[in-house]
């Protein structure tokens, strides 16, 4: 029989090895993909059209990432979510939003980021 300090031994640099090599696969992990939806996001903010102010384009996209953090962490409609990624898939397919329906949209959008919302939800019967 092996003595009982060569198998703690055995033990201990095996636990060694294994905290060191995910220590290595934790930080050459590439990082998290970007979702589709930020992507579109982030596409969305280029169809804008050019007239549109500085300050204008900072609330826009204030907007539109909240949307995407609420629809992330579950806080939005599923059924918001798609139809909303639906919109700009198609917006940044034509490469612009008309400007007569970015504010149509920015309500829908400000709309279903709030639906789930205590305050914004109807009482129930």
């Amino acid at each position: 029989m092996y003595p009982s300090r060569r198998i703690a031994g055995v033990i201990v640099l095996f636990a060694t090895l294994a905290a060191l090599t995910s220590l290595l696969v934790f930080w050459n992990a590439a990082p998290p993909p970007e979702s589709k939806l930020e992507r579109l996001s982030g596409d969305f903010m280029k169809c804008l059209p050019q007239d549109i102010k500085p300050a204008e384009r900072d609330e826009i996209r204030g907007i539109m990432d909240r949307f995407c953090k609420n629809a992330m962490s579950g806080k939005v409609h599923p059924k918001d979510v798609v139809e909303i990624q639906n919109d700009l898939g198609d917006y940044v397919a034509k490469g612009a939003i008309p400007r007569s329906e970015l504010a149509t949209f920015l309500s829908r959008v400000g709309k279903a980021t709030r639906r789930l919302d205590s305050p914004y939800q109807q009482p129930e019967d």
